[in-house]
Protein backbone atom coordinates (compact mmCIF):
# COMPACT_ATOMS: atom_id res chain seq x y z
CA UNK A 1 0.00 0.00 0.00
CA UNK A 2 1.45 3.51 -1.14
CA UNK A 3 1.13 5.52 2.59
CA UNK A 4 1.71 9.10 0.29
CA UNK A 5 -1.73 8.19 -0.59
CA UNK A 6 -2.70 9.45 3.26
CA UNK A 7 -0.15 11.98 3.42
CA UNK A 8 -2.84 15.63 4.03
CA UNK A 9 -4.66 13.13 6.40
CA UNK A 10 -1.25 12.07 8.50
CA UNK A 11 -0.15 15.63 8.13
CA UNK A 12 -3.44 16.84 9.48
CA UNK A 13 -3.68 14.68 12.20
CA UNK A 14 -0.31 15.39 13.24
CA UNK A 15 -0.92 19.07 13.15
CA UNK A 16 -4.36 18.03 15.22
CA UNK A 17 -2.04 16.76 18.31
CA UNK A 18 0.52 19.56 18.13
CA UNK A 19 -2.06 22.28 18.62
CA UNK A 20 -3.38 20.07 21.34
CA UNK A 21 -0.11 19.87 22.72
CA UNK A 22 0.91 23.54 22.42
CA UNK A 23 -2.49 24.58 23.87
CA UNK A 24 -1.92 22.92 26.96
CA UNK A 25 1.73 24.33 27.45
CA UNK A 26 0.82 27.48 26.98
CA UNK A 27 -0.62 30.02 29.18
CA UNK A 28 -4.19 31.28 28.84
CA UNK A 29 -3.11 34.46 28.03
CA UNK A 30 -0.54 33.25 25.57
CA UNK A 31 -2.15 29.91 24.04
CA UNK A 32 -4.89 32.34 21.98
CA UNK A 33 -2.65 33.87 19.15
CA UNK A 34 0.10 31.24 19.27
CA UNK A 35 -2.63 28.60 18.47
CA UNK A 36 -4.27 30.38 16.39
CA UNK A 37 -1.01 30.97 14.20
CA UNK A 38 0.09 27.43 14.32
CA UNK A 39 -2.88 26.15 13.23
CA UNK A 40 -3.19 28.77 10.64
CA UNK A 41 0.51 28.29 9.02
CA UNK A 42 0.23 24.14 9.65
CA UNK A 43 -3.54 24.29 7.46
CA UNK A 44 -1.21 25.82 4.75
CA UNK A 45 1.90 23.19 5.08
CA UNK A 46 -1.09 20.95 4.64
CA UNK A 47 -2.42 22.22 1.62
CA UNK A 48 1.49 22.11 -0.17
CA UNK A 49 1.18 18.45 0.73
CA UNK A 50 -1.96 18.13 -1.19
CA UNK A 51 -0.73 19.40 -4.18
CA UNK A 52 2.28 16.86 -3.96
CA UNK A 53 -1.04 14.08 -4.07
CA UNK A 54 -0.96 11.82 -7.65
CA UNK A 55 -4.53 11.61 -9.25
CA UNK A 56 -5.50 7.77 -9.66
CA UNK A 57 -3.56 6.91 -6.44
CA UNK A 58 -5.74 4.03 -4.23
CA UNK A 59 -5.40 2.18 -1.58
CA UNK A 60 -7.67 -0.63 0.79
CA UNK A 61 -8.26 -2.36 -2.12
CA UNK A 62 -10.25 0.49 -3.95
CA UNK A 63 -12.03 1.76 -1.15
CA UNK A 64 -9.67 5.12 -1.14
CA UNK A 65 -8.81 6.63 -3.72
CA UNK A 66 -7.49 9.84 -5.26
CA UNK A 67 -9.18 11.24 -8.41
CA UNK A 68 -10.17 14.79 -9.70
CA UNK A 69 -12.40 15.80 -7.25
CA UNK A 70 -11.20 14.22 -4.56
CA UNK A 71 -7.97 16.16 -5.15
CA UNK A 72 -10.00 19.51 -5.78
CA UNK A 73 -11.94 19.18 -2.45
CA UNK A 74 -8.96 18.26 -0.49
CA UNK A 75 -7.90 21.53 -1.69
CA UNK A 76 -10.99 23.35 -0.96
CA UNK A 77 -11.30 21.87 2.20
CA UNK A 78 -7.91 22.83 3.63
CA UNK A 79 -8.26 26.28 2.09
CA UNK A 80 -11.64 27.29 3.70
CA UNK A 81 -10.49 26.16 7.01
CA UNK A 82 -7.75 28.10 6.84
CA UNK A 83 -9.66 31.83 5.82
CA UNK A 84 -11.63 30.83 9.03
CA UNK A 85 -8.96 30.62 11.51
CA UNK A 86 -7.40 33.52 10.06
CA UNK A 87 -10.74 35.02 11.02
CA UNK A 88 -10.91 33.52 14.22
CA UNK A 89 -7.94 35.22 15.27
CA UNK A 90 -9.49 37.98 15.35
CA UNK A 91 -12.02 36.93 17.77
CA UNK A 92 -11.62 38.27 21.86
CA UNK A 93 -14.40 36.41 23.67
CA UNK A 94 -13.61 34.65 26.81
CA UNK A 95 -14.28 31.24 24.85
CA UNK A 96 -11.98 31.58 21.94
CA UNK A 97 -9.02 33.34 24.06
CA UNK A 98 -8.92 30.54 26.82
CA UNK A 99 -10.11 27.50 25.07
CA UNK A 100 -8.25 28.34 21.95
CA UNK A 101 -6.52 25.10 21.43
CA UNK A 102 -9.77 23.30 22.05
CA UNK A 103 -11.90 25.66 19.04
CA UNK A 104 -8.92 24.60 17.16
CA UNK A 105 -7.70 20.90 17.41
CA UNK A 106 -11.85 20.23 17.44
CA UNK A 107 -12.06 22.04 13.96
CA UNK A 108 -8.95 20.22 12.67
CA UNK A 109 -10.70 17.19 13.32
CA UNK A 110 -13.78 18.00 11.70
CA UNK A 111 -11.34 18.91 8.40
CA UNK A 112 -9.79 15.58 8.92
CA UNK A 113 -13.00 13.80 8.06
CA UNK A 114 -13.92 15.98 5.17
CA UNK A 115 -10.60 15.05 3.57
CA UNK A 116 -11.65 11.00 4.40
CA UNK A 117 -14.72 11.47 2.90
CA UNK A 118 -13.65 12.95 -0.28
CA UNK A 119 -11.40 9.67 -1.06
CA UNK A 120 -13.74 7.07 0.32
CA UNK A 121 -15.07 4.64 -2.14
CA UNK A 122 -17.16 2.40 0.91
CA UNK A 123 -20.21 3.00 2.43
CA UNK A 124 -19.09 2.54 6.04
CA UNK A 125 -15.68 4.77 5.33
CA UNK A 126 -18.06 7.15 4.09
CA UNK A 127 -20.56 7.21 6.59
CA UNK A 128 -17.86 7.41 9.42
CA UNK A 129 -15.91 10.49 8.13
CA UNK A 130 -19.30 12.06 7.29
CA UNK A 131 -19.70 11.46 11.10
CA UNK A 132 -16.02 12.79 11.98
CA UNK A 133 -17.04 15.37 10.50
CA UNK A 134 -20.26 16.21 11.68
CA UNK A 135 -20.04 15.73 15.69
CA UNK A 136 -17.30 18.60 15.86
CA UNK A 137 -19.79 21.09 13.92
CA UNK A 138 -21.80 20.88 17.26
CA UNK A 139 -19.10 21.51 19.55
CA UNK A 140 -18.10 24.16 17.49
CA UNK A 141 -21.56 25.68 17.15
CA UNK A 142 -21.73 26.01 21.23
CA UNK A 143 -18.47 26.95 21.99
CA UNK A 144 -19.52 30.23 23.26
CA UNK A 145 -21.92 29.16 25.04
CA UNK A 146 -22.38 32.62 27.23
CA UNK A 147 -24.76 33.82 24.64
CA UNK A 148 -27.78 33.34 25.33
CA UNK A 149 -29.16 31.82 21.74
CA UNK A 150 -26.55 29.50 21.73
CA UNK A 151 -27.72 26.71 23.88
CA UNK A 152 -30.83 26.52 22.00
CA UNK A 153 -29.04 26.83 18.49
CA UNK A 154 -26.62 24.33 19.85
CA UNK A 155 -29.33 21.53 21.14
CA UNK A 156 -31.56 22.30 18.01
CA UNK A 157 -28.74 21.47 15.70
CA UNK A 158 -27.40 17.94 17.55
CA UNK A 159 -30.54 16.62 17.77
CA UNK A 160 -31.59 17.18 14.02
CA UNK A 161 -27.56 16.13 13.30
CA UNK A 162 -28.40 12.73 15.12
CA UNK A 163 -31.72 11.64 13.77
CA UNK A 164 -30.29 12.49 10.08
CA UNK A 165 -27.37 10.13 10.99
CA UNK A 166 -29.75 8.20 12.11
CA UNK A 167 -31.63 8.08 8.62
CA UNK A 168 -28.39 7.64 7.25
CA UNK A 169 -27.59 4.65 8.77
CA UNK A 170 -31.18 3.07 8.07
CA UNK A 171 -31.01 4.21 4.15
CA UNK A 172 -27.61 1.98 4.03
CA UNK A 173 -29.20 -0.99 5.61
CA UNK A 174 -31.36 -1.47 3.44
CA UNK A 175 -28.57 -0.42 0.68
CA UNK A 176 -26.01 -2.98 2.05
CA UNK A 177 -29.02 -5.95 2.76
CA UNK A 178 -30.07 -5.66 -1.13
CA UNK A 179 -26.45 -5.57 -2.38
CA UNK A 180 -24.91 -8.11 0.04
CA UNK A 181 -21.72 -6.04 0.51
CA UNK A 182 -20.44 -2.07 1.03
CA UNK A 183 -18.70 -1.05 -2.56
CA UNK A 184 -20.00 1.73 -4.04
CA UNK A 185 -20.03 -0.01 -7.56
CA UNK A 186 -22.74 -2.57 -6.66
CA UNK A 187 -25.33 0.17 -6.03
CA UNK A 188 -26.08 0.62 -10.07
CA UNK A 189 -26.61 -2.99 -10.93
CA UNK A 190 -28.79 -3.53 -7.50
CA UNK A 191 -30.51 -0.31 -8.90
CA UNK A 192 -30.64 -1.61 -12.31
CA UNK A 193 -32.75 -4.77 -11.33
CA UNK A 194 -35.78 -2.97 -9.91
CA UNK A 195 -35.19 -3.85 -6.46
CA UNK A 196 -37.73 -2.08 -4.26
CA UNK A 197 -36.10 -2.14 -0.92
CA UNK A 198 -33.01 -0.33 -3.20
CA UNK A 199 -34.93 2.06 -3.69
CA UNK A 200 -36.81 2.62 -0.29
CA UNK A 201 -32.75 2.66 1.11
CA UNK A 202 -31.68 5.11 -1.52
CA UNK A 203 -34.68 7.74 -0.51
CA UNK A 204 -33.87 7.10 2.93
CA UNK A 205 -30.41 8.30 2.32
CA UNK A 206 -31.23 11.27 0.43
CA UNK A 207 -33.50 12.50 3.35
CA UNK A 208 -30.50 11.92 5.63
CA UNK A 209 -28.22 13.57 3.91
CA UNK A 210 -30.30 16.54 2.60
CA UNK A 211 -30.78 17.53 6.54
CA UNK A 212 -27.23 17.21 6.47
CA UNK A 213 -26.62 19.89 3.98
CA UNK A 214 -29.46 22.06 5.34
CA UNK A 215 -31.48 21.49 1.81
CA UNK A 216 -35.36 22.42 2.11
CA UNK A 217 -37.80 21.13 3.68
CA UNK A 218 -34.76 19.91 6.15
CA UNK A 219 -33.30 22.98 7.27
CA UNK A 220 -34.85 24.45 10.58
CA UNK A 221 -31.74 23.76 12.16
CA UNK A 222 -29.66 26.43 10.25
CA UNK A 223 -31.38 29.74 11.18
CA UNK A 224 -30.55 28.90 14.51
CA UNK A 225 -27.12 27.75 13.98
CA UNK A 226 -26.01 30.55 11.64
CA UNK A 227 -27.64 33.59 13.80
CA UNK A 228 -25.96 32.07 17.09
CA UNK A 229 -22.81 30.35 16.57
CA UNK A 230 -18.71 32.76 15.57
CA UNK A 231 -19.30 34.75 12.45
CA UNK A 232 -15.90 32.54 10.98
CA UNK A 233 -16.97 29.53 11.92
CA UNK A 234 -20.66 30.05 10.48
CA UNK A 235 -18.88 31.27 7.06
CA UNK A 236 -17.24 28.10 7.15
CA UNK A 237 -19.86 25.97 8.15
CA UNK A 238 -22.10 27.51 5.31
CA UNK A 239 -18.54 26.25 2.68
CA UNK A 240 -16.72 23.39 3.81
CA UNK A 241 -19.31 20.64 5.37
CA UNK A 242 -22.25 21.51 2.80
CA UNK A 243 -19.29 20.95 0.05
CA UNK A 244 -18.60 17.98 1.90
CA UNK A 245 -22.30 16.69 1.40
CA UNK A 246 -22.56 17.30 -1.80
CA UNK A 247 -19.02 14.79 -2.45
CA UNK A 248 -20.92 12.44 -0.26
CA UNK A 249 -24.25 12.49 -2.81
CA UNK A 250 -21.83 12.53 -6.01
CA UNK A 251 -20.22 9.63 -4.85
CA UNK A 252 -23.42 7.75 -4.21
CA UNK A 253 -25.60 9.51 -6.67
CA UNK A 254 -23.57 9.77 -9.59
CA UNK A 255 -20.86 7.47 -9.23
CA UNK A 256 -21.90 4.97 -7.76
CA UNK A 257 -25.68 4.30 -9.39
CA UNK A 258 -24.08 4.28 -13.07
CA UNK A 259 -27.01 4.08 -15.66
CA UNK A 260 -29.34 4.98 -13.00
CA UNK A 261 -28.08 7.78 -12.25
CA UNK A 262 -29.97 9.39 -15.24
CA UNK A 263 -33.74 8.55 -13.24
CA UNK A 264 -31.70 9.87 -9.76
CA UNK A 265 -29.57 13.42 -11.10
CA UNK A 266 -32.88 15.66 -11.42
CA UNK A 267 -33.87 14.91 -7.60
CA UNK A 268 -30.78 15.25 -6.69
CA UNK A 269 -30.02 18.52 -8.61
CA UNK A 270 -33.56 19.61 -6.98
CA UNK A 271 -31.73 19.08 -3.57
CA UNK A 272 -28.68 21.03 -4.28
CA UNK A 273 -30.46 23.80 -5.70
CA UNK A 274 -32.92 24.09 -2.67
CA UNK A 275 -29.16 24.18 -0.42
CA UNK A 276 -27.92 27.36 -2.43
CA UNK A 277 -31.62 29.04 -1.83
CA UNK A 278 -32.06 28.13 1.43
CA UNK A 279 -28.09 29.08 2.31
CA UNK A 280 -29.05 32.47 0.54
CA UNK A 281 -31.73 33.28 2.84
CA UNK A 282 -30.12 32.05 6.10
CA UNK A 283 -27.54 34.89 5.03
CA UNK A 284 -30.08 37.95 5.17
CA UNK A 285 -29.99 39.79 8.31
CA UNK A 286 -33.11 38.83 10.12
CA UNK A 287 -34.11 42.88 10.37
CA UNK A 288 -35.17 42.69 6.54
CA UNK A 289 -37.12 39.78 6.44
CA UNK A 290 -40.91 41.12 6.57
Amino acid sequence: MNAAIFAPEIALFALAVLVLLVGLAQRESQSSQVVGWLTFVGLLAVLGVSFTLQEGQSALDGSYMNDGLALFAKKLFLSASALSVLGTLTLRQVAFTRRSAEYHFVILASVLGMLVLASARELILIFVSFELMSIPLYVLTGFNKQEKTVPEATLKFFLVGTASSAMIVYGLSFVVGVTGGTSLSAIGPALASGQPMMMLGMTILLAGLGFKIAAFPFHMWAPDTYEAASTPFVAWLAVAPKAAGFIALTRLYVEGMGQASLVWQPTVAAVAGMTIVTGNLMAIPQQNIK
